[in-house]
């Protein structure tokens, strides 16, 4: 198979601040600390891994700053504790090494990182394959890593995922976020819609605190509110063998014959888009 089945070469593009999205990604504050990078089997001292609570963590929780990945994973593994029938809640650290265990006929609950000093939480819970819902208290817009750690728990078949960001009421400062999604991941758990919250921001880490100490999480200081909008839905275009999506930091070349697209940094290229035009063939 010759270098030559391909015709085109989508060229890294850069970002409105001229960054490339891996240099955005880079950016991922201290907040989070990466394993390396490797496969992994998906046992639950990788997926779930303990921590134990230290007086800093208190200053932390209960003060004005943002939640790190030991504090979500600790409510993530009490939530799986609880709710043990609910898939997902995996280490947050998995996601950007691209080391999360595939949901794809599963129903999941995921709390993100999106690598711009900032949490979400993620499921597919009610939803049909490939659509997934996000719940982003502060939200912008899909970041470059947000897509993929979405695309890789899903692993989806299709050329397209369908995002619904969903109608939250927004935190009130820029530190909160860490708290607001657990907050959701836990009314999620109990089956109930996180739109419909309104959270008690004096209460929420002081409850938040008091959970951890008691090794439980209990639903969060809320009142009930009217649900603030529609849900906006987006699509991620799913491309090449790795079923990811388009990145700018990545060149991507698409098939003459079989018009698939593949990132050229995908290991085996040639051998791959070889299988796609024998199968192509047989049809």
């Amino acid at each position: 198979m010759k270098q030559n089945v391909f015709k085109k070469v989508k060229h890294s593009k850069k970002t409105k601040n001229n960054e490339t999205a891996s240099q955005v990604n880079a950016k991922v504050s201290s907040e989070v600390e990466f394993l390396k990078s490797g496969k992994c089997s998906h046992n639950d001292s990788i997926k779930r891994p303990t921590f134990k609570l230290e007086k800093e963590d208190e200053a932390i929780i209960t003060g004005n700053h943002m939640l790190t990945d030991k504090h979500i994973t600790i409510a993530q593994n009490l939530l799986k504790k609880q709710f043990p029938h609910i898939n997902g809640l995996m280490s947050t650290t998995l996601g950007p090494i691209g080391q999360f265990e595939v949901m794809q006929n599963k129903k999941f609950i995921q709390i993100l990182h999106t690598g711009q000093t900032h949490w979400i939480c993620i499921t597919n819970i009610d939803c049909p394959n490939g659509t997934i819902k996000v719940y982003d208290s502060l939200y912008k817009s899909l970041t470059p890593l947000t897509k993929k750690q979405i695309a890789d728990i899903l692993y989806c078949e299709n050329d397209k995922i369908d995002v619904f960001i969903q109608p939250v009421v927004p935190q009130t400062n820029a530190v909160d976020c860490g708290v607001y999604a657990i907050a959701y991941a836990m009314s999620l758990c109990l089956g109930v819609d996180p739109c419909h919250l309104k959270l008690n921001r004096r209460n929420i880490r002081q409850h938040l605190w008091q959970c951890f100490l008691a090794e439980k999480l209990l639903p969060f200081p809320s009142s009930r509110c009217s649900i603030p909008g529609h849900p906006t839905k987006l699509q991620i275009r799913i491309f090449c063998s790795c079923r990811r999506p388009y990145e700018a930091n990545q060149a991507m070349a698409e098939c003459s014959r079989c018009s698939r697209w593949f990132h050229q940094g995908c290991g085996d290229i040639l051998h791959t888009v070889k299988h796609f035009l024998q199968t192509n063939r047989k049809r």
